[in-house]
């Protein structure tokens, strides 16, 4: 899937999660954080490699819908990685959620729908990859809103969900049209994603990271 045709045009799926990625990045590095900027702002790299992990599990045509979510809130000053924050500390920082929400763009039933939908959907493969792979998703955010138990750490649940917050309905249809297409297969595509970081960091397989895992712990991993 290096060369696509999408909307008439010829476009190339890397250079698009390039793009895509770029975008992203502005916005994440120009988030406004209490005390100054946080520690994750500097890291690029891990940025990238993490946001472009997550791409892997859309579609071109999402991707490109996707884009131009990105375009158009760029255009209008919008940042979607502040707003992406703000509904995610509805659960992570309640006291501190109430007083800005007022400020966050209101999200429709419809919306909210098919965010749900997406995100129980990404609850299931995810747990699925837990429990094939333990130690690889133990060292990242706790899975649900049930694992995080009221922690300041975001789940992956309520990450997930809070991203799709600021996706179009247009994207989010096309997000769907992905999973749909994944459940009628039987693939995971939370897989690839741990797939892509894994050989970003130099394993070609899960299996072989997930081994290499086992021999550290939070204290001498680096």
């Amino acid at each position: 899937m290096a060369d696509v045709m999408t909307n008439g045009k010829v476009l190339d799926r890397e250079t698009t999660i390039n793009e895509i990625t770029k975008l992203e990045w502005d916005m994440f590095s120009a988030v406004k954080n209490v005390g100054g900027p946080a520690g994750c702002q500097s890291q690029r790299k891990t940025f990238e490699i993490m946001r472009k992990a997550q791409h892997q599990m859309w579609g071109d045509d999402t991707l490109e819908t996707y884009k131009m979510d990105l375009l158009t809130a760029t255009l209008n000053g919008d940042n979607l990685m502040t707003y992406k924050y703000g509904y995610m500390m509805k659960s992570t920082f309640p006291q501190e959620y109430e007083q800005i929400k007022d400020q966050l763009p209101e999200i429709g039933s419809a919306r909210r729908k098919l965010v749900t939908w997406l995100t129980e959907q990404h609850n299931e493969w995810t747990k699925e990859a837990a429990a094939k792979y333990p130690k690889l998703c133990a060292w990242g955010r706790p899975l649900d809103e049930q694992a995080a138990n009221g922690s300041t750490w975001a789940s992956v649940e309520n990450y997930f969900y809070c991203e799709l917050l600021t996706y179009s309905t247009a994207t989010l249809q096309w997000c769907k049209r992905d999973f749909e297409e994944c459940l009628e297969a039987g693939e995971n595509p939370v897989l690839g994603v741990l797939t892509y970081i894994a050989e970003c960091y130099g394993y070609t397989k899960l299996e072989d990271i997930e081994a290499a895992l086992q021999k550290v712990t939070p204290d001498n991993l680096v």
